[in-house]
């Protein structure tokens, strides 16, 4: 039993070095390179638990994985990122559809706003590059007195709803030379679902 605690205990350093290891792989490939939480913690905890017979020893495991300590410190995030677009908090939701595309937009009461973009890349506009199959963005919006103004989404770039009649005609501005056209909302229909 012995040995088994030695191979966990290897393997768990092993996995726990790579995570240690991955933010200097990032800083020099200059890209992400991910950690593996837990992995490393479970395979030390259960080797020194298995050699030691001490749980206290084994909680040691915990700050020895690095990815396991960021996840720990994560969860309040995730949770709070989680709960403030979780479908307690929608406000408004609109759709858009169009040839090559449909647009979800969701508002929420912390004033975030997520468009959720899904395309049939044979239809969408070329830009010389891949279409993907969908696009997220998130932003900021805010209730004006003719619609709704969405802002601080896609590097910079805002939306005018404008209520006509039923729908919602968007009016965009500060768009970015380097957007790409399938990624563009401008003079679209949203229905206020």
């Amino acid at each position: 039993m012995i040995i088994f605690g030695y191979v966990l205990l290897l393997l768990g350093t092993v996995v726990a070095c790579g995570n240690w290891y991955a933010p200097i792989a990032s800083y020099r490939s200059k890209r992400n390179v991910s950690m593996v939480p837990l992995v490393g913690a479970a395979l030390l905890g259960t080797g020194i638990y298995t050699v030691t017979s001490s749980v206290w020893w084994s909680l040691l495991a915990i700050p020895l994985d690095l990815g396991t300590l960021c996840l720990i410190f994560a969860v309040p995030a995730i949770i709070d990122s989680e709960w403030s677009t979780s479908r307690f908090n929608l406000v408004h939701e609109f759709h858009s559809t169009q040839d090559f595309q449909s647009i979800s937009l969701r508002l929420y009461r912390n004033s975030t706003a997520c468009f959720k973009l899904e395309f049939d890349p044979e239809l969408a506009p070329s830009d010389n590059c891949a279409t993907p199959i969908s696009l997220g963005l998130a932003g900021k919006w805010e209730q004006c007195s003719n619609g709704f103004r969405i802002y601080n989404y896609g590097s910079g770039r805002e939306m005018m709803l404008t209520s006509k009649g039923e729908a919602f005609i968007s009016s965009e501005s500060a768009i970015p030379d380097t957007s790409p056209t399938y990624s563009r909302m401008d003079g679209l229909a949203f229905v206020k679902t």
